[in-house]
């Protein structure tokens, strides 16, 4: 190579670096994740967000939908970001001392993904419509009839049912509006977004806050603290399970869910 060449060759290869560098350090850097959009502006409305102690299954009883599993790993993390200090129990069997130790029951029925959670018992049920009758929030979802006998184990001491399955994506859109699920400290969600869901075919005395587009009928609704009694806590339906675990949930269906848990006491 000739020194003419060469000398094009080096301050070719210089400029083409100095070119390089400038636009690695233009290049602006992916935020960090976080639970839900701007947090703290949306915080400024409330005084305080609850203190969680979140209940749930293990991984022996409730799959890979326990909250110790690890298809739940970026939920939890965004939980402890909106909610500083959540704690998690874990149990294989809802006895009285277990929920005496926390102040949210949260629970999905898939144990995987054709496979429902083992149904809970006469005694696990009462426990639970006792816990939130004392005051405790309860979280339930429940899912399309692949996981039947799990979710009436769940929905029918509150007095409600599901049935169905839709295929695919599936939207919500809020109804009997404003409602606290909806709106509420984590933000405004703008629908309910859902995969392969079921939806509710009796509501109970709990009132429907999103309806599915695809047919009219409810997949949410909630149960306001007060209504099983004077001391009780908040208990919200979700007919479809998918919305806990990571990848499919979708930032309307955090805010959905993190609202729901600001319900608690």
């Amino acid at each position: 190579m000739g020194q003419a060449m060469k000398q094009a060759f080096t301050t070719a290869f210089t400029v083409v670096c100095s070119i390089m560098i400038s636009a690695c350090a233009s290049t602006p850097q992916a935020a960090p994740s976080a639970p839900e959009s701007r947090p703290g502006k949306v915080l400024q409305r409330y005084a305080t967000l609850p203190k969680l102690s979140i209940g749930s299954y293990n991984p022996t009883r409730g799959g890979f939908e326990s909250l110790r599993g690890s298809g739940e790993t970026g939920l939890k993390k965004h939980l402890s970001l909106f909610f500083p200090g959540t704690t998690y129990h874990f149990t294989g069997f809802l006895s009285k001392t277990f929920f005496q130790s926390i102040n949210v029951f949260l629970i999905g029925v898939a144990f995987s993904d054709t496979t429902p959670i083992k149904p809970l018992g006469a005694t696990e049920q009462a426990n639970l419509v006792n816990f939130a009758k004392g005051g405790g929030t309860v979280i339930i979802f429940a899912d399309n009839t692949d996981f039947q006998t799990a979710d009436d184990s769940l929905l029918s001491p509150f007095g409600v049912s599901s049935t169905g399955k839709l295929t695919g994506s599936q939207t919500a859109a809020f109804v009997n509006t404003p409602n606290p699920i909806m709106n509420g400290p984590a933000g405004k969600a703008a629908q309910i977004d859902s995969y392969y869901p079921g939806w509710l075919s009796s509501l109970g005395s709990s009132t429907a806050v999103a309806d599915l587009n695809a047919n009219g009928e409810p997949v949410v609704s909630y149960l306001p603290a007060g209504a099983l009694g004077s001391s009780s806590g908040a208990v919200v339906f979700f007919s479809d399970s998918s919305l806990m675990v990571d990848g499919i949930r979708t930032n309307n269906d955090r805010i959905a869910i993190f609202n729901a848990l600001a319900l608690t006491k």
